[in-house]
């Protein structure tokens, strides 16, 4: 019995260690659960501004590159143009002569519209009356009988239904 209670007081011993271990370790996993989350998150933050620096180097780059072509300095852009603003101010103009010449079109369409109006009033008139006419011819053809002809070689057989 006294060897039992001994076992009994060290298993108690025992098992509130135990318990103590656990917590701990349920604890430093938490921990360590959030240093994980935090590193990735810094991680991922990192990658961002890196990618966020290397566009803003990119940018500073061809502003330094325009900026030469203007001066005169390093190679052309394109054969035909030096620099983005070349470019670009022929794209502008390009842009503006073709405005131009759509008001111009639009200009000679409306001057030309008034008689082009009567004739599409004479056209809608001529639209609605062969309407007219095709709704009454088959109005007229469903009510009168059908007729079918058939060949048979030697003879033309007709069939009315």
């Amino acid at each position: 019995q006294a060897l039992e209670a001994d076992f009994a007081a060290r298993k108690r011993g025992y098992d509130k260690v135990a318990v103590g271990l656990e917590v701990d370790r349920q604890q430093l996993e938490r921990e360590c659960d959030a240093y994980q989350e935090e590193a990735l998150s810094e991680e991922s933050r990192y990658h961002y501004l890196h990618a966020l620096a290397a566009m803003a180097d990119a940018t500073r780059r061809r502003v330094d590159d325009e900026a030469a072509r203007r001066a005169g300095r390093g190679r052309a852009l394109l054969p035909n143009f030096a620099s983005y603003e070349a470019l670009y101010a022929h794209k502008v103009a390009q842009q503006q002569a073709f405005v131009d010449q759509l008001r111009k079109q639009k200009a000679q369409l409306e001057a030309t519209a008034q008689p082009r109006a009567a004739q599409r009033r004479a056209f809608s008139a001529l639209d609605t009356l062969l309407r007219a006419k095709l709704e009454g011819v088959s109005a007229a053809s469903e009510s009168a009988p059908v007729a079918t002809e058939y060949d048979l070689g030697h003879a033309r057989v007709a069939s009315f239904a």
